[in-house]
Order: structure tokens, then sequence, then C-alpha cells
């Protein structure tokens, strides 16, 4: 996913594709030519790697009305954790917690930089508690911000 104004790509987005010494551009996409939401498919040919890391950063809403979504995210983390590990078991995990609330809560974002211990991040989700919200502006686009200063 590319978020133009958010990541300062400038005008036009250049994907590439490297297959041992070969990189050539595949396409240009002018993001004024795209407006909205889009999905642009890229067939790659060639060999090829096996993925050996994983980068999960979770952005998660801790206002009061998202109670029933973060408990749920308390009670599953471990098991979506444990289905990737099972199904990749060389695949080298690392998790990234930016929880956020409103504009003059408690707090707007508070940032977990990526971790490798699956049950560290379990235990920062379960410390967590849903709570302020109202009619003052939700810092998603603070927390989406900071999630790009992820190490």
């Amino acid at each position: 996913m590319f978020f133009p104004d958010l990541d300062r790509l400038g005008a036009s987005i250049t994907m590439t594709a490297q297959s041992g010494n070969d990189a050539s551009p595949i396409r240009r996409i002018n993001v004024a030519d795209v407006p909205g939401a889009q999905n642009v498919a890229v067939e790659l040919r060639g060999q090829r790697k096996e993925v050996d890391q994983f980068d999960l950063a979770l952005v998660v809403d801790t206002t009061g009305s998202m109670n029933d979504e973060l408990e749920y995210l308390k009670s599953e983390l471990r098991a979506i954790v444990g289905a990737i590990s099972q199904r990749h078991p060389n695949l080298d995990i690392r998790i990234a917690l930016i929880f956020y609330r409103d504009k003059g809560d408690d707090y707007v974002t508070r940032i977990f930089d990526f971790m490798k211990d699956p049950s560290k991040a379990q235990n920062l989700v379960a410390a967590q508690s849903a709570d302020g919200g109202g009619d003052t502006p939700e810092a998603m686009e603070v927390a989406m911000n900071r999630a790009m200063g992820l190490s």
C-alpha cells in the first residue's frame, strides 16, 4: 500500500523489480491519474526468493468505543502470530504496536517499536484499555505518521 501524501512520494511512483543484476522499471504510476483507492496488478516473472522476515505493525484505536475490538485483539494476537509461525517456521517475525486515542485524551499515541518476542507484544496489548474518545478528532493521522518512523 502506498499513501503518496503521507509517504511524501511525490507525483508519481516507479516500481522496480530486481532479479539478479537486472533492475528495470515495471510500470510508472502517476498519482494524479489514480484518484481514490486503486489496486494495480503487477506481474513479476523470474526466480522467487523465499521470504525470511515479516514485520507486523498494528495501529490500534483504543478509544472507549473500541473496547470489543481491543478485547478481540488481546485474545487473538497470539493465535494470529502462532498461525503465521506454524505455516512459515523459519520466518523471523517482528511486531510493533501503536495505540492511539483522541486529541485531548490521556495520551495521543503509545508507541512500541518492533520487537521479536511475541509474548512481550501480547503483554503490551493485554495492558491496554479502551477509554476516552467522544466528539474530539481522533489521532489516527498522528498514529499513521508515527508508524512511518518505526525501525
